[in-house]
Formats: C-alpha cells, sequence, structure tokens
C-alpha cells in the first residue's frame, strides 16, 4: 500500500481481489473506489521518490506492461512500456520515469527462442533493455515452485532480486547478470522484496515472519524483528508489506495472525504502538487521524484510530 504525497489517501492492489483495478481510498471522507487501469490478473503499484506520480505493472499473461501515472489522473497514463518477447513499446515519454522505480521482474514468451523464461526490464532514460536472468535455473531452483518477485538497484550500483519461498537475496553484477553472491535474510524462506531507507545506507525486507534491516553497504544483517506469535497449531504465520512514510520515520508492519497493526522504531525496532483492526490486515498504511489496512482474503476495508 503506498500513500500520497499529502498522506490523504493510499493505493493498493491486491490481485485476487481487484485484478486488473486500483484500491483508492480516500482518507478525508473514509471511502473506497476502484479505478480500472490495466487488462491483467494483478498490478504492482510504487510510489515515485517525492513526486505526484505511481509506477503501475500490468500482470499480462507472457508480456508485460509498466506505466507512470498521476495520482489525479489514474485512468490514464504519462508513458506505458509494453513488453513482449525482447521487444519493448514505448507510448509517451521515458522521462517520466524520472525518480521512479527503473527495474522489473516479470515472466516474458521469448520471441528469439520461443521458451519463456524470467526477464530483468531495465527502463533507461531513452531506451528499454530487456535480459532473460539466466542464472534463475531448474538446477537450483523449483520452478513449478519459486519465481523471481523483484529487482532493486544498489547504492554501489549492483543489482539486488528477491526470490519468491527464499531466504537468500541474489545480488548481480549489472552489465553481464552475472551472480555476484548471496545475502542470507533470516532463514525464514518468505517472499522477500527489499527496499532502500536512509538515504540508501539501509536496507530492510521481510522474510516470512521476520522484519530484517541490512547494512546496504555490507549486506550484514544489523537486527531482526520477530513480528508473529505462534498460531495455535505451533507455526507462526507470514507478515504482510512493510509500509514506510515518504520522510521514512514511520514503519508499520500489519500482522495477520495477530489481527493487528505495528508501528516499529526503525532505529531500535522496537514496537511503538499497536492498532488492534480485527481480520487479518494484509497491507496498511498511517493516514491523519487513523490507520487504515486490507483484509488478506477479502480486500475489505479495515481501519483504527490514532487514539487506539
Amino acid at each position: 500500500m503506498i500513500t500520497s504525497p499529502g498522506d490523504d489517501a493510499a493505493l493498493s492492489n491486491l490481485g485476487w481481489v481487484d485484478r486488473g483495478a486500483i484500491w483508492l481510498y480516500d482518507g478525508a471522507t473514509r471511502s473506497t473506489r476502484l479505478v480500472h487501469v490495466g487488462e491483467g490478473s494483478f498490478l504492482r503499484v510504487k510510489a515515485g521518490e517525492g513526486s505526484d506520480s505511481v509506477v503501475v505493472e500490468d500482470g499480462l499473461p507472457g508480456r508485460a506492461a509498466i506505466s507512470v501515472r498521476a495520482w489525479a489522473e489514474l485512468e490514464t497514463y504519462r508513458v506505458r512500456v509494453e513488453v513482449a518477447g525482447r521487444t519493448a513499446r514505448v507510448e509517451g515519454d521515458l522521462a517520466a520515469f524520472h525518480g521512479h522505480k527503473r527495474l522489473f521482474v516479470d515472466f516474458l514468451g521469448d520471441d528469439a527462442t520461443g521458451a519463456g523464461g524470467y526477464f530483468l526490464i531495465e527502463v533507461g532514460a531513452r531506451e528499454v533493455r530487456v535480459r532473460r536472468l539466466d542464472w534463475f535455473d531448474s538446477a537450483q531452483y523449483d520452478h513449478g515452485y519459486q519465481r523471481p518477485l523483484s529487482a532493486l538497484e544498489l547504492p554501489g550500483g549492483e543489482y539486488l532480486f528477491g526470490v519468491q519461498r527464499c531466504s537468500n537475496l541474489v545480488m548481480c553484477d549489472p552489465s553481464d547478470l552475472r551472480v555476484i553472491r548471496e545475502v542470507p535474510l533470516a532463514g525464514r524462506c518468505g517472499n522477500p522484496n527489499p527496499f532502500l531507507r536512509g538515504n540508501g545506507a539501509e536496507l530492510w525486507v521481510v522474510d516470512y515472519d521476520t522484519v530484517v534491516r541490512l547494512d546496504a553497504a555490507t549486506l550484514n544483517v544489523d537486527d531482526r524483528w520477530v513480528g508473529q506469535p505462534p498460531a495455535r497449531s505451533g507455526h507462526r504465520m507470514f507478515l504482510g508489506d512493510i509500509w514506510m512514510s515518504r520522510n521514512e520515520q514511520r514503519l508499520l508492519v500489519p500482522r495477520p495472525g495477530a489481527g493487528d497493526v505495528v508501528e516499529l522504531d526503525p532505529a531500535s525496532l522496537q514496537v511503538l504502538h499497536t492498532w488492534p483492526t480485527g481480520r487479518q490486515p494484509l497491507e496498511a498504511a498511517a493516514l491523519p487521524g487513523h490507520v487504515v489496512a486490507r483484509d488478506w482474503k477479502t480486500g475489505d476495508l479495515l481501519s483504527a484510530d490514532a487514539a487506539e
């Protein structure tokens, strides 16, 4: 879930509920609506750094579509990149990606060999480059159980990938996508999607039920927070997606197994506050006067006032 520049609205997409629509929450009226923007089975929505626009990835079968859209006009795009095989078609000016995420991972049909696979899509200032992730092979990964989830450029220029149901991040050389090293997390076999904080000094990721903070330069683990209480069966449940405020001072973690949203101190990883929302919150964000979340299975709106 991401929030608007004024923190008065939130966007989300739970593919199994929303499909190709963005879930839009108005914090002033505390109401929701769906904005249809894509044709795929899911969307990924990312905010730009200090901008009034968002990047939307459309989960199309065998191809990818990535667009930059203004908060006030989500129905239309400033630029759209569609990739099929190794070919990218651009509508609009790639300059609209300035300050936004530029690395994307998707499953594409390969128009050169006829064999599909996972590819890295790099949106540059003047062109789009598409390269196969050859390191993601069946000898090391179970292709029926795992997939590359995301790509992130580190301050040193290396590319870092999260892999589904894997407790190691994969660092690659950006020139040839050769694996440099694997980065261990908490050994929980989660679905890690790392992001940077503190002007790129810190790397944050959730490894199933554990929040992990790493030094972005060394990729050593600085601290961990095990966030889910054991279920009645004795097994721990996964955590939801971390929400970070635009000034990077507030960090929220939804806990589906506990039915609440927790605020952590980014420095100490101590719990500052807990909001009971009920149900199973999977995504959450802080808006003026309240915390808003979405239920894992239904996508229903969950909320709790700041006074609680």
